[in-house]
């Protein structure tokens, strides 16, 4: 196994933590929070290919980490993709595709707030849309990131037409704190 670190910006930590396998691991002597991404699944294999061998280990900020489980299936389709093998070398995600990762994880964040959303409101019709955000934002700690209610409305109400579209167009997101 490969721990590879991917900085992910601070608000994505806890989401991602609680939606995937999240576990506590050792890397350079150190215990980091992890989320276990199989590289054989569609986000892994993505990471995979941004992957570049370096000399050294990543210095790290005390940020998150992804690790990947590498399978040697994964290196026999090396034939018609490049994808660095982290067997004898240090690996890392250039920060131009560290960024477009960030930008994958926002909408899959996004996406998943209004499906969460949408689906406390019409399981329970007298919750207010207020409570069902204030609920997603307790549960994945946003108030500690500085989301707001009032700015989160409005991107429930910017999503609410078109939920996916979000995948289909240029990513203009004003969340730039990583």
């Amino acid at each position: 196994m490969n721990i590879v670190p991917v900085q992910i910006r601070p608000h994505l930590i806890p989401f991602f933590y609680k939606e995937f396998e999240g576990v506590e691991v050792n890397h350079l002597s150190k215990k980091v929070k992890a989320c276990k991404v199989n590289s054989e699944s569609a986000l892994g294999f993505m990471i995979m290919l941004s992957l570049q061998k370096c000399k050294f280990p990543v210095k790290t900020t005390g940020k998150f980490y992804v690790y990947l489980e590498i399978s040697p299936a994964i290196f026999s389709e090396s034939k018609l993709f490049n994808i660095a093998n982290g067997k004898n070398s240090f690996l890392e995600v250039p920060p131009y595709l560290n960024n477009k990762i960030n930008e994958i994880l926002e909408d899959i964040f996004r996406i998943a707030f209004q499906y969460q959303t949408r689906g406390m409101l019409k399981a329970n019709p007298n919750l207010l849309v207020r409570d069902a955000i204030i609920e997603f934002m307790n549960e994945y700690q946003l108030d500690e990131y500085g989301f707001q209610v009032e700015s989160i409305r409005r991107l429930l109400d910017r999503g609410q037409k078109n939920k996916l579209s979000r995948l289909q167009s240029k990513v203009a997101n004003r969340v730039l704190n990583i």
